[in-house]
């Protein structure tokens, strides 16, 4: 059987067409995959990264350094100078660093108290190696009391309208802890 010159068009398309669509899905298709996991990640650093901690609650402020010791890598500085819990620590630093967004939005900026964040229950400051900072305000819980609304890098935003998002409610629970669960046994 004689395959005809049209026939011969037709391969050499398909070929081309199946040779682009392979190109597209190992070199573009990650790329854009990866930058759709970024913007759904509330920050970008990774828990190695943090150098120092801040958790400023409406009765107190808890501060933490990293000392990279073996054993206990973190050591509160405020309200005492004692060995930091590693677990509480690893805890908050992990919802940082893995949690995503679940949704956003923006809104007018007087429109704040609405979502708990004109006076936020708790503010997370974050310092990495490089001296970047970052922080999360954390507002009220939403309806169903699953997630929390939060506000990032808030000194960023400026404008009539900021972006609220709604973070997994394991950050209050990271956050809502006794003094003394905060300190090394």
């Amino acid at each position: 059987m004689k395959l005809t010159h049209n026939t011969w068009i037709l391969i050499s398309l398909a070929g081309i067409l199946g040779f682009g669509i392979y190109l597209y899905e190992i070199h573009f298709l990650p790329s854009e995959k990866t930058a759709e996991e970024q913007r759904k990640q509330i920050f970008t650093f990774t828990e190695e990264e943090v150098k120092t901690l801040t958790i400023e609650l409406p009765d107190q402020t808890l501060r933490f350094e990293r000392i990279n010791q073996e054993f206990n890598p973190w050591r509160m500085k405020e309200p005492e100078d004692v060995p930091a819990s590693s677990a509480a620590i690893a805890f908050l630093l992990d919802a940082l660093a893995e949690e995503e967004k679940k949704r956003n939005f923006s809104v007018p900026v007087q429109k704040l108290s609405d979502y708990g964040l004109d006076k936020p229950i708790a503010k997370i400051h974050v310092t990495l190696e490089d001296g970047a900072e970052h922080q999360l305000n954390l507002g009220q819980p939403d309806l169903r009391g699953k997630l929390v609304y939060a506000q990032t890098d808030p000194a960023n935003q400026t404008g009539k309208k900021v972006e609220v998002i709604l973070v997994p409610i394991n950050f209050q629970y990271a956050i809502e802890r006794d003094l003394a669960e905060w300190k090394e046994e």
